[in-house]
């Protein structure tokens, strides 16, 4: 933990992890209670990832950020953010 904390500013630590899958596919549309926590642990999670928007993380929801579900993207860790309705 003392070596991460000079690489990076920030650690997040989950107590009882399990071995819950990151990458979803196309075999689920919404995002799973361990994306949301995973993706609000990253740096900026913490509120709307819209320019100039600062909502908190709590009152948002998850959007497909690099390829919308509609346009083939898949429920995968790397292609969600958070973002206001």
């Amino acid at each position: 933990i003392s070596m991460a904390g000079r690489v990076e500013p920030w650690l997040a630590i989950f107590v009882d992890a399990t071995a819950a899958p990151l990458y979803l596919g196309r075999g689920k549309r919404l995002a799973s209670m361990e994306q949301r926590l995973a993706a609000f642990a990253r740096p900026g999670g913490d509120s709307c990832s819209a320019p100039g928007c600062d909502v908190p993380a709590t009152r948002v929801e998850m959007h497909h950020a690099h390829t919308d579900w509609g346009d083939g993207g898949g429920t995968d860790i790397d292609n969600l953010a958070p973002a206001c309705t």
